[in-house]
């Protein structure tokens, strides 16, 4: 199997995203709490649970 050619990822302004218009050949990855699986994983608010806090011992945050 051929290695995967690398491309790096590119953060586009708020504004060209809101206009709906990448530059040409652009994937658009949702990772917001919406998207569907696993990318939702990515998100910030997504609920992992059973996170340890440090320096409490057997106490877990469940957000």
């Amino acid at each position: 199997m051929a290695p995967r050619k690398y491309i790096p990822a590119q953060f586009l302004p708020y504004r060209q995203v809101k206009q709906g218009r990448p530059p040409e050949g652009t994937l658009w990855i949702d990772v917001s709490s919406y998207a569907d699986e696993p990318y939702n994983q990515l998100s910030p608010f997504f609920p992992h649970g059973k996170i340890p806090i440090p320096y409490l011992n057997r106490i877990c945050e469940e957000k």
